[in-house]
């Protein structure tokens, strides 16, 4: 007997439907105790009043994130979420310090609607150089003239809705001393060209910290050691000179 054979499926031409979009992932925030900034001050070397100046105007907070506390950077939009564990350790799952949450637009700058009111903007990569910059800021006396924008990473270019907000301000860019980041520089300042009333950088070459090392971002240079201090005493104390430009009369 000849072995039966199943029918062959018929198969239909069925309609492509589109993805479902995921939603954006939003934590639990809370404002940090006097503990958490002491410990972030402790693991970035940023002042308490600095960090402070952070929580103040809504970028700083804490939570609670794949089981571990953490601090987190956001802005009134919460477009994006950047997150660090508290304990300075890599996430488990990302390998990575940097933890950008579950759907944040990570492209989007934080900070940049609230840099309405400021004449100036300190353009930074990564959340650790976006929280120095309020410290660099405090001890020049200029806190109330800068706005710290953070770019989560150098390879992100500064979306189309977010560029009108940089019209007219004064843009200093701080990148890392490394390739990815004088990329970057480069890219946003082409961006900002005709926006923004001034754009420049800061170049960190022959800058070393307390323990020898060549600084390479704005974070570490708040270590800077102070024979290199001394000897660029002008380059240092210049790192928010831009935001007096056009201020005194």
């Amino acid at each position: 007997m000849a072995e039966q054979l199943a029918p062959t499926p018929s198969f239909e031409r069925r309609e492509r439907l589109p993805e479902e979009k995921k939603e954006q992932f939003h934590p639990s925030l809370s404002k940090p105790t006097g503990e958490d900034l002491d410990a972030i001050s402790n693991l970035r070397a940023i002042s308490v009043k600095a960090l402070q100046i952070a929580v103040d105007r809504g970028f700083l907070y804490m939570a609670r994130l794949k089981g571990e506390r953490a601090f987190v950077i956001t802005d009134k939009s919460r477009r994006n979420y950047l997150a660090r564990r508290l304990d300075g350790q890599k996430w488990e799952h990302t390998s990575s310090k940097a933890y950008t949450l579950p759907e944040s637009q990570a492209r989007w700058p934080i900070g940049i609607e609230e840099a309405e009111p400021f004449p100036a903007i300190a353009l930074c990569e990564g959340g650790p150089d976006f929280l120095a910059a309020f410290g660099h800021a405090l001890a020049s006396s200029v806190e109330n003239l800068v706005a710290p924008v953070c770019m989560a990473a150098a390879s992100y270019r500064i979306p189309s809705d977010a560029l009108p907000f940089f019209k007219g301000k004064r843009v200093r860019i701080f990148v890392h001393d490394d390739r990815a980041g004088c990329d970057a520089g480069e890219r946003w300042a082409a961006q900002l060209d005709d926006l923004a009333s001034e754009v420049d950088g800061f170049s960190f070459s022959g800058l070393t910290d307390i323990e020898g090392s060549s600084i390479g971002d704005l974070n570490q240079l708040l270590k800077v050691d102070c024979d290199c201090w001394e000897a660029n005493r002008e380059t240092i104390e210049g790192v928010m000179s831009f935001a007096l430009e056009g201020e005194q009369q």
